[in-house]
């Protein structure tokens, strides 16, 4: 369990700092002016308990 537990973690975290480059550049000027970014939804992270059964 906390193998899995693990991996859960790293996959969160790996997600959530994508999430985080994302947003950095969806927010730069050229992006907005140009609308590079489409129509679609801003990525949100994703959060979860970290703590596992005893």
């Amino acid at each position: 369990m906390s193998a899995t537990a693990e991996r859960v973690a790293l996959a969160r975290r790996f997600h959530n700092e994508a999430i985080g480059q994302t947003l950095t550049v969806r927010r730069r000027r050229a992006v907005r002016l140009l609308h590079l970014a489409g129509h679609t939804p801003m990525p949100a992270a994703v959060v979860f308990d970290d703590q596992t059964l005893s």
